[in-house]
């Protein structure tokens, strides 16, 4: 298994959390190795002053950062030694490594992944793919999640693909696909989402129609497709609705406890459901159909969320996600 990992730290709310992360991996995931570009002086003194073990860790210069203010296809263009392009362009001919992890600005992300890793065979716009818990106690997958808000009916086709072929790689067997809509019947829906509609039947997919937004953690589904702007909608609904549910269990528990309680075995339930819920926990967004694997993590990465992205970039790695996709993806080129 290959544990060579690719990770930008800068370009996010952040990079002091990042690399906390970064050290707390180190000592987290044995024979893990980092290659980091960036500012190298500061690197190496925050890493050693963390107590990072430096012999598994590789520092590249990179003078430039990519901020989220910069427009992303300038940016990609014009800062070619920033941290996360030169982690792109080392990482293209570094067959020894697993793939990306960068906390930077998402638009960057998904053009320099595009530009400089090269699309999967069929594969014009790359997708964002998260992780959704269920009460199955089981991932869904949800595509997109952010990438493409902007995008024709056509582009569901191969965010359907991904999808299944990401589900597969995570042990679902013949994984139900569904299209996010406003109501489970055939004619739900509007323009766009009939149209996508009519071509994922015709897809060599488990096709199962549509879905209502309210079943997203349900289990009935194992890949929920969508245009990225309805996704990351439908993704910060359900994170605002884990909050909102957790502020206010806690809030009438107080209310509704005898006073001297012992309310710890409640507790103990209840922080064992939320941390099913932390999208930190969840590690991070992956950019699927480039080259090679990348994690997306969120801007406001800190030192959970930096482990645990790079478990899932080196699970979806082993998973043999890649292959499954260039497989589905070549039955309809």
């Amino acid at each position: 298994m290959k544990k060579r990992v690719w990770l930008d730290a800068f370009g996010c709310d952040e990079p002091g959390a990042v690399l906390c992360g970064a050290a707390a991996a180190l000592r987290e995931i044995d024979g893990l190795e980092l290659v980091m570009p960036g500012d190298t002086e500061v690197l190496r003194s925050s890493l050693e002053s963390l107590g990072a073990d430096m012999s598994r860790v590789e520092l590249i210069e990179a003078p430039q950062t990519i901020y989220n203010s910069d427009k992303p296809t300038e940016a990609v263009m014009k800062k070619r030694d920033s941290s996360m392009i030169k982690a792109m362009t080392g990482l293209r001919s570094d067959a020894g490594a697993a793939g990306l992890v960068t906390a930077g600005s998402t638009g960057a992300a998904l053009a320099g992944s595009a530009a400089f890793l090269g699309r999967m065979p069929g594969v014009v716009f790359p997708a964002l793919a998260s992780y959704l818990p269920t009460q199955e106690d089981r991932m869904a997958v949800l595509v997109d999640c952010g990438a493409n808000v902007d995008c024709r009916p056509e582009a569901l086709k191969t965010f359907a693909l991904l999808g299944a072929a990401l589900a597969e790689s995570i042990g679902r067997s013949d994984p139900k696909v569904a299209l996010v809509s406003v109501g489970t019947e055939e004619g739900k829906g509007n323009a766009f989402s009939k149209a996508a509609f009519a071509m994922l039947r015709e897809m060599p997919i488990n096709f199962v129609g549509n879905m209502e937004a309210r079943d997203a953690v349900s289990g009935k589904y194992d890949v929920m497709v969508c245009d990225g702007f309805t996704g990351n909608v439908l993704l910060k609904a359900v994170e605002g609705g884990a909050l909102f549910v957790a502020r206010t269990f806690m809030k009438e528990l107080g209310k509704a406890a005898p006073k001297g309680a012992d309310t710890g075995f409640v507790n103990a339930a209840f922080k064992a459901t939320m941390a099913k819920m932390d999208m930190q926990s969840l590690g991070g967004a992956m950019i699927l159909g480039v080259g090679k694997p990348v994690v997306k993590l969120h801007g406001s990465a800190n030192e959970r969320s930096v482990p645990n992205g790079i478990r899932q970039l080196l699970e979806l790695e082993m998973s043999g996600f890649s292959a499954r996709a260039k497989q589905l993806l070549e039955k309809t080129v």
